[in-house]
């Protein structure tokens, strides 16, 4: 699953969801990526997305049990 926002070329964001089978267990991998020619500003406003990226294999993961 790929979400993506932002206004190129000034600023986008690219996250990018995927899950794969290791050693008999799912394994959910998350990338984000940003670019444009505002992101030195805009980096400073991003908020620390590993609580986020965390709560969310958290959520899932209990969804499944």
């Amino acid at each position: 699953m790929i979400w993506s926002s932002g206004f190129s070329p000034l600023f986008t964001g690219v996250r990018k969801y995927s899950l794969r089978m290791e050693k008999g267990r799912t394994v959910m991998l998350v990338e984000e990526v940003f670019e444009g020619w505002l992101l030195g500003v805009m980096k400073k406003k991003l908020p620390d997305c590993e609580t986020l990226f965390g709560t969310y294999v958290v959520d899932l993961r209990n969804a499944l049990k």
